[in-house]
């Protein structure tokens, strides 16, 4: 969680983004976290982003890491920790790529869940064999996670039983997935007249 908040500062996220940062005292310190171009052998790989590496006799290679990608029309972060990494060639790296792969695993089990589209007809209402398409106002399209539930609720809203305005919301959606909340609402799309006692026995 405090991974999750630091990223929420405009001024911590620039910074580890960086490649190297000058600090006072420490003067220019660089950064350890691969994928942000700065570790031999680890190629600059994009939405890579470092937030924290370090190691102990311990803890050994530790990384703390973000992961900026894409999933529909939401910019998602994905933030992954790992401990007590080991290797021949340096625990720092071994725990920076282990938290490279582990992010990039996590992004790619991520889908678009794509709910309404706007203008779109769900559905209809109406009386006997009179009825008008039902329209979602806007369209959704959340991330979804396959171990994260996601749900839709859909709340009716009382409507006249002899008439329906066009326009009128009959409905209201929400929808979640994770930490998304999205909520539309579903309207007639056209005015519709609930035929009288003499017409339906015509």
């Amino acid at each position: 969680h405090l991974a999750e908040l630091l990223m929420r500062d405009a001024t911590f996220a620039m910074i580890v983004r960086l490649q190297s940062v000058w600090l006072p005292v420490a003067g220019v310190v660089t950064s350890y976290t691969p994928g942000i171009g700065s570790v031999p052998g680890f190629p600059a790989t994009p939405g890579g982003v470092g937030i924290k590496s370090g190691i102990t006799s311990e803890a050994l290679g530790c990384d703390v890491m973000a992961y900026d990608t894409t999933v529909g029309r939401h910019d998602v972060q994905v933030l992954s920790v790992v401990l007590g990494q080991q290797s021949s060639a340096g625990d720092l790296g071994a725990a920076g790529h282990a938290a490279l792969v582990l992010s990039i695993g996590a992004a790619n089990h991520l889908h678009a869940w794509h709910v309404t589209t706007a203008r779109r007809a769900v559905g209809s209402i109406g009386w006997g064999s009179r009825s008008v398409p039902v329209l979602a106002t806007s369209t959704i399209i959340v991330p979804a996670f396959s171990s994260v539930e996601a749900r839709t609720v859909i709340i009716d809203e009382p409507w006249p039983t002899s008439a329906v305005g066009k326009g009128r919301i009959l409905a209201t959606v929400f929808v979640t997935s994770g930490a998304y909340r999205e909520v539309t609402t579903l309207v007639a799309a056209v005015s519709l007249t609930r035929a009288s006692l003499w017409q339906r026995l015509r």
